[in-house]
C-alpha cells in the first residue's frame, strides 16, 4: 500500500494533474511500528497484557486522526469537483481487530485499506455523497482515456496506443479516473 486515497473525477485530463494523492506513508509507518512494538512487548518475560492494550489503542487513536485527515481531504476534494458520486474499489478484506493484525499476520493494507474505507464511507454518507464500489479488475492497467491495457511500472501506466494522449501517467492516479468512470461517469470521482 502506496497511498491511502487518490481521487480524480471521471473527466480528467489525459495528465490526471488535478488528482488528489492523500495519505499512505505515515498510516503505513504507524501500523509496522506498532507491530513491531507488540512484538517487542511479546517477548518481554513478564506479563504485557495491559501494556499491549495500552499500546494498541493509542496507535488507534493516532490511526484515527490521520484517517481524519484524510477523509477531510478527500471530502473537501470531492465537494470542489461537484461530484455526487464516489467511486471506490470493490474488494473484500477479511474483518479482523488491529491488534490481531498488527501482530504480523497481516500487511498493512489488508487492515489498513477497509478500516479507512469504512472511515470515508461513513463521511461521505454525512455529506451526501454516495459511494459505488466498482470492481477494480485491470484498473491499474487500463489507459483511464483509450482503456487499453497498458504496460505498468512500479508508479506509471505508459499507454503506447497510436492517437491516445497518454504516453506515461501515474497509475494511481489513472485508475481513479478509470474507476469513476465504470462508476457512471460525469459528477463522478
Amino acid at each position: 500500500m502506496k497511498r491511502l486515497a487518490v481521487a480524480a473525477p471521471a473527466d480528467a485530463d489525459p495528465d490526471v494533474a488535478g488528482a488528489l494523492v492523500a495519505g499512505g506513508g505515515v498510516e503505513r509507518k504507524l501500523y509496522n511500528l506498532l507491530g513491531n512494538s507488540l512484538g517487542a512487548l511479546a517477548s518481554q518475560p513478564i506479563d504485557t497484557y495491559e501494556f499491549e492494550g495500552a499500546l494498541v489503542e493509542a496507535y488507534r487513536a493516532r490511526l484515527t486522526e490521520r484517517a481524519r485527515v484524510v477523509t477531510a481531504s478527500v471530502v473537501e476534494y470531492v465537494t470542489q469537483v461537484g461530484a455526487d458520486v464516489v467511486a471506490l474499489e470493490d474488494i473484500d478484506y477479511a474483518d479482523r481487530p488491529l491488534a490481531e493484525c498488527a501482530r504480523g499476520d497481516v500487511e498493512a493494507g489488508d487492515w489498513l485499506l477497509p478500516w479507512f474505507r469504512a472511515c470515508l464511507e461513513a463521511a461521505l454518507a454525512a455529506v451526501g455523497v454516495r459511494v459505488e464500489r466498482v470492481d477494480p479488475t485491470d484498473s491499474t492497467r487500463e489507459c483511464h482515456v483509450c482503456g487499453a491495457l497498458t504496460d505498468v511500472g512500479r508508479a506509471t501506466i505508459r499507454c503506447e496506443t497510436p492517437d491516445c494522449p497518454v504516453n506515461r501517467v501515474c497509475r494511481d492516479r489513472s485508475a481513479a479516473v478509470t474507476l469513476a468512470r465504470r462508476a457512471g461517469g460525469e459528477g463522478t470521482t
